[in-house]
């Protein structure tokens, strides 16, 4: 009779026939698979697992000797590499003879210090405080009339002009800003402190849960996808709903409901960028426009990984999604450097969007990668586009709706109840973070 195992990493059936050396390279990612001989294959069976599981023999040889009962565990976290979540190193899958060994109590002191690090996303949230506390919008109007007061000869050069723009002015200016500005117009620096910004991140990433089955490499690509094709896709499916504004194509199909959902986006942008529109109608479009754009465009990596593959563990899709929020918000940071910032703002604000904003945004993408953790077999399988609706809002929910409540409060100046959107997003994350851990002791325990 054939023996069949699925390969760890795509968990594709390979037939293990012609196994060399106990290992069959898979047809679909070409992974080197551990193929068991007959006394691991009854030991498989011996648990009531029909057909050798995607474990390595010497995994399953491991616990036959010790009875760990590692198929509850697997059944109730819902992985398959279950190693990473309790501690074990999974050596066996690289080398496909080691065994499975616990780590010493200095490994596990170490390792614990690193899995509660996460507390230090809420000091990224400090300069934010600070400055929503000693927000003044006068003073920015203030510099404004003092350069102009200053400058007489340049103002009048610049209003003589048929269409005055604001960045015509500034570049007109002596040094290229207008007082108190912290770096000139067509200054670079903003993109050393993005650089800056992103390799803490990474290092805070890299530190935390050192035992996630996550590398540095993925981290790098899952930053860079979302902060520049992640982002340009983003301002791409805004540009085409703006033009795409009352545009409609009677009858059923694709393009008609294509238009309706790129409509429907315009008009959630214009809600959330009015300054004249109301709380609710703020609310609904930062919620429905910001909010879900952003957000899906932060989990587009994992909801790709997780459409293909089931082996990551839940630190893996936390650290995914934090590298995912830090390369969105550090792409978003040099924009409005660029854009607003350079050659009108003082320094607080390039901390505050360098840090704070940055913080933020892995917060919220961190949240929706362990979401999408425990509701990963709602987009497997055959799924027509239609049948992802509800899975993507019960993905997306909570993290779109703080981001949009907590733009909103500060378009409407509620800056102390931003700040407390801002910690409840936190605090949403380490709640889930702890209810995973809880998981495992419970488990662990029996």
């Amino acid at each position: 009779m054939p023996l069949w195992v699925n390969c760890d990493h795509c968990r594709k059936k390979i037939r293990a026939r012609d196994a060399v050396a106990n290992t069959a390279k898979c047809p679909q990612c070409g992974h080197l698979q551990w193929v068991p001989d007959e006394k691991p294959q009854a030991a498989a069976e011996a648990w009531g697992g029909g057909a050798f599981s995607n474990k390595s023999a010497a995994a399953v040889g491991q616990e036959t000797q010790t009875q760990t009962p590692r198929r509850g565990l697997e059944s109730l976290l819902g992985e398959d590499h279950i190693a990473f979540e309790i501690g074990f190193a999974d050596t066996a899958s690289k080398a496909g003879t080691e065994e499975r060994q616990a780590p010493s109590p200095e490994q596990r002191r170490k390792s614990g210090v690193f899995e509660h690090s996460y507390w230090a996303l809420i000091l990224t949230l400090i300069p934010l405080a600070l400055s929503l506390f000693s927000h003044d919008k006068k003073d920015l109007v203030e510099r404004f009339e003092r350069t102009q007061k200053n400058n007489p000869a340049i103002f009048e050069a610049w209003e003589s002009k048929k269409h005055p723009t604001l960045d015509e002015l500034i570049q007109m200016l002596p040094g290229r800003q207008i007082e108190g500005a912290y770096l000139p117009r067509d200054t670079w620096w903003h993109w050393a402190y993005s650089g800056m910004a992103a390799v803490v991140f990474l290092v805070f990433i890299v530190l935390m849960f050192p035992r996630s089955s996550t590398n540095v490499r993925d981290l790098i690509l899952i930053g860079s996808f979302t902060g520049i094709i992640g982002v340009s896709f983003l301002l791409a499916v805004q540009y085409v709903a703006y033009y795409a504004q009352g545009f409609f194509v009677t009858g059923g199909g694709a393009i008609t409901i294509l238009l309706l959902i790129l409509n429907f986006i315009e008009f959630s942008y214009r809600s959330a960028l009015d300054p004249n529109m109301n709380f609710p109608w703020s609310f609904l479009g930062f919620t429905l426009g910001v909010g879900l754009l952003e957000e899906l465009c932060k989990a587009l990596p994992l909801l790709f990984y997780y459409r293909t593959c089931e082996t990551m563990s839940w630190r893996g899709a936390c650290r995914w999604g934090l590298a995912s929020g830090v390369g969105f918000g550090v792409a978003e940071a040099v924009s409005y450097a660029a854009d607003f910032y350079n050659g009108i703002d003082t320094k607080g604000i390039y901390v505050v969007r360098f840090i704070s904003c940055v913080g933020l945004h892995a917060i919220w993408s961190a949240s929706v990668g362990i979401t999408l953790f425990n509701c990963q077999r709602l987009i497997q399988g055959d799924l027509r586009w239609s049948d992802y609706v509800w899975p993507l809002i019960r993905i997306l929910g909570i993290a779109m709706v703080l981001h949009g409540l907590y733009d909103t409060l500060l378009k409407k100046d509620m800056f102390e109840i931003a700040l407390a959107v801002a910690v409840i997003s936190f605090g949403w994350l380490a709640w889930q973070i702890e209810s995973r851990r809880e998981v495992e002791r419970k488990v662990l325990c029996t």
